[in-house]
């Protein structure tokens, strides 16, 4: 992302923990990037199934499509959430 001049941008970044069986729906209203720390997140969108494992990082476009985030694991799953 390139900045504009004189324009100030401002940045947040969550810590989430997800608890096993868990789930999160979720829709982008901004660019949001996920960053996996710890346990194996799971994102169901439409017919789609992911995996995400530690160190993974998920883009999310803005308006993109809803999904859901879930822990199918016994551990807990964090993850950084930056918009």
């Amino acid at each position: 992302m390139e900045g504009v001049p004189g324009v100030t941008y401002t940045i947040r970044v969550v810590e989430v923990t997800l608890l096993p069986g868990a789930r999160r729906d979720l829709t982008s209203r901004e660019l949001q990037i996920n960053y996996v720390l710890e346990g194996v997140m799971t994102r169901r969108a439409g017919d789609q199934v992911l995996r995400y494992e530690p160190s993974s990082v998920l883009k999310l476009p803005i308006g993109g499509t809803p999904f859901t985030a879930f822990n199918e694991s016994v551990t807990p799953v964090r993850l950084l959430v930056v918009d």
